[in-house]
């Protein structure tokens, strides 16, 4: 377990570090990621145009935000030589917080790819088609995204923590939802 994990909102100028976090934890262990884009290169490059309007659309306007970890890794030789270390500290994780008002009818669901782009495959539109048709009422947050690339260190409950607080503070008493790809995270999930 890392002996220092700090987690904090997203700095400009982060978000290529924020991505790489996410990406590393998504690209190999995301099931719906693996599913949707078997092949890895075309994976690679839906994930990365993914990842990167996730990040745009919870830092802009829209009432979203972004938690990131960053810890004193074990790993900090191989973090530097990747180039993701910040002041020493390595980002450890990410967390994406989107914010569904009520005027976001038309979007109401959860996060599907960016409708300019078809990176992903018929049945995969369709099943985020289904899941947008559970989508509670309006208006809510939801955890959007939370990856972190190593588990079982600690860094994934404090990332659900900090952004179940961010969330309690910016929206109180409105409902927070999510999805996972994985009904192995439900259980994770269920504890908080």
């Amino acid at each position: 377990m890392d002996s220092f994990i700090r987690v904090r909102e997203m700095q400009a100028g982060e978000e290529a570090q924020a991505s790489e976090a996410l990406f590393t934890a998504f690209y190999e262990r995301g099931v719906m990621t693996i599913w949707a884009n078997p092949d890895p290169i075309k994976r690679a490059e839906a994930l990365r145009k993914v990842l990167s309007t996730r990040l745009v659309e919870a830092s802009d306007a829209s009432g979203g935000w972004v938690e990131v970890a960053i810890t004193n890794s074990l790993r900090s030789e191989e973090a530097t030589e990747k180039g993701s270390l910040l002041g020493g500290f390595g980002f450890a994780g990410a967390a994406v917080w989107q914010f569904k008002r009520l005027v976001d009818a038309a979007h109401s669901g959860a996060p599907g790819p960016p409708p300019s782009a078809p990176l992903f495959r018929p049945e995969v539109l369709a099943l985020l088609d289904c899941v947008n048709a559970t989508s509670p009422p309006l208006p809510y947050v939801y955890l959007a995204l939370l990856g972190v690339p190593e588990s079982g260190r600690g860094i994934g409950s404090a990332l659900l923590k900090a952004g179940l607080a961010s969330a309690a503070t910016r929206y109180p008493g409105l409902r927070v939802a999510l999805w996972t790809d994985s009904e192995v995270n439900v259980a994770f999930y269920e504890k908080f």
